[in-house]
């Protein structure tokens, strides 16, 4: 077997394969980004931090009832959430801040924003990965 069969062989078993939502993630960052990895990895780190402090600082904010809290939240991971194609979080935090109530429990909403930051999480993984450059 010749070299580059084995390392094809081995960067398929070594990356998992890639959702299409990771995927449209991926070059959604990578555009923003231009292709410079470095910044892509900070950039990402960035949307993440974002992420968990809307993990973290969501329910106790709705339970507090406090609508300029809430307005501030909404206000700093909105792009965040444009980024990375999250409507369905976006419009909800949208709802919230204009005083609407929201459909899904508070359990689904935050669901929704752990499921994305495992996304977040693999992509900084495989962008941190030679190999991923190389896909």
């Amino acid at each position: 077997m010749n070299l580059k069969k084995m390392n094809e062989l081995r960067k398929e078993n070594m990356i998992p394969n890639i959702s299409a939502k990771e995927k449209m993630v991926a070059a959604n960052l990578n555009s923003y980004t231009e292709g410079d990895a470095d910044f892509l990895l900070e950039f990402a780190q960035n949307i993440l931090d974002n992420l968990l402090t809307l993990k973290s600082q969501l329910p106790q904010t709705l339970l507090r009832g406090n609508k300029n809290e809430l307005s501030e939240l909404a206000h700093m991971v909105k792009p965040t959430l444009e980024i990375l194609g999250q409507e369905e979080i976006l419009k909800i935090l949208t709802n919230l801040r204009s005083g609407g109530m929201y459909e899904p429990s508070l359990t689904s909403l935050l669901k929704s924003v752990n499921e994305t930051i495992i996304l977040l999480k693999n992509i900084i993984k495989r962008a941190a990965t030679p190999m991923y450059a190389e896909h």
